[in-house]
C-alpha cells in the first residue's frame, strides 16, 4: 500500500528527522537516566513496605526484595503515545488456587488525561475476574480503590510536576492504605477461597 503524502506533514516529519539526528542520543540518555531515578525511589518504597505488605497477603513464601524488578510499560515499539509507566513490579504465579498469575505494583504514571501524572500502587491478576472480584471486595471498603483494565486494580492519586521529586512519600501513602485494604480481608487466600 502506497503512503499518502501530505505537504504540511511532510514538513512536520521532515522537522521531526532533523531535530532527532540533532538531539536523540541525548535525550535518550536523559530519558534512561530519568526512569532508572524513578525506579530506584519507586524500588525504595516497595523494599520499605514488603515485610508488611507480605505479611497483609499472608502469601507463601513470604515477598523478597530480590523479587522487585524494573519496568517500563508499555514498550516502545508497542507504544501508541497515550501512556506510560515507569516503576518497579514482583510477579508470581499460582498464588493461590483461583489465581494462576499476579504482580504487584508501584509507579507513576504518564497519560494523556487529566492527572497526567499519577502515583499508583496496586496488583495484576490472572484471570480477570479474579480482579474484578478482588475490586468489589475492596472498594467497598475503601472508594479510592480504582481499575485500570480488567487486570488491575489499585490506590492511585494524581501529581503535579512540581511534586516530581517528592512522588515517593505519595506513594508510601498510598502503600500504606494498601496494606490496611489487605488486612481487613485478611489475606489473599481468605479472599480467594472456596
Amino acid at each position: 500500500m502506497e503512503r499518502i503524502r501530505i505537504p504540511g506533514h511532510e514538513k512536520a516529519r521532515n522537522r521531526l528527522l532533523e531535530e532527532g539526528a540533532r538531539s536523540y542520543l541525548e535525550a535518550t540518555s536523559a530519558l534512561i537516566a530519568y526512569e532508572q531515578e524513578v525506579q530506584e525511589k519507586c524500588r525504595e518504597v516497595m523494599e520499605k513496605y514488603i515485610r508488611d505488605y507480605s505479611s497483609a497477603l499472608r502469601v507463601q513464601p513470604s515477598l523478597k526484595s530480590e523479587e522487585i524488578q524494573s519496568v517500563v510499560y508499555p514498550k516502545s515499539s508497542q507504544s501508541e503515545g497515550n501512556w506510560r509507566t515507569v516503576g518497579v513490579e514482583i510477579r508470581r504465579t499460582n498464588t493461590a488456587p483461583a489465581i494462576r498469575w499476579w504482580g504487584a505494583l508501584c509507579c507513576l504514571v504518564w497519560q494523556l488525561e487529566d492527572p497526567r501524572l499519577y502515583g499508583w500502587v496496586g496488583e495484576w491478576y490472572y484471570p480477570a475476574k479474579v480482579a474484578g472480584n478482588l475490586f468489589q471486595k475492596f472498594h467497598g471498603v475503601n472508594p479510592k480503590v480504582e481499575t485500570d483494565g480488567p487486570y488491575e486494580i489499585g490506590i492511585g492519586e494524581g501529581l503535579k510536576a512540581e511534586e516530581g521529586a517528592t512522588f515517593d512519600e505519595k506513594l508510601e501513602g498510598l502503600f500504606e492504605e494498601w496494606i490496611k485494604l489487605w488486612k481487613k480481608v485478611g489475606g489473599i487466600k481468605e479472599v480467594f477461597r472456596g
